[in-house]
């Protein structure tokens, strides 16, 4: 079975928020998933592409894995202002790690 783009996309965000409210004492799941929705959205404006666009596969990349890597470091920027976030390269893992459970099939 193929998931669409957006539809994979929502799997990923949900993932990511999931994953985060997990590694990240004190916050919530939805507070992730705001934090992982202003985060990719800034990534889309400043780049010009779409999480749905991007195949995992692209991260072997470095230019097309940079979108992913600006939607992590966003986000990493954004919880760290407020939460004590240890290790922003475990947390960079993590979230590629996520991601790439969601080949994309399109």
């Amino acid at each position: 079975m193929s998931i669409k783009g957006s539809e994979r996309q929502e799997k990923i965000i949900q993932a990511w928020s999931q994953a985060l409210a997990d590694h990240v004492h004190k916050l919530d799941i939805k507070q992730a998933e705001d934090y992982v929705r202003r985060s990719l959205t800034e990534a889309e404006l400043a780049t010009e592409q779409k999480l749905y666009e991007m195949d995992h596969r692209d991260l072997s990349d470095p230019g097309k894995a940079q979108f992913v890597g600006k939607v992590v470091s966003l986000l990493y920027n954004h919880i760290s202002q407020e939460f004590n976030v240890e290790n922003a390269e475990s947390l960079r893992k993590l979230l590629i790690d996520v991601y790439q459970q969601f080949p994309d099939h399109s």
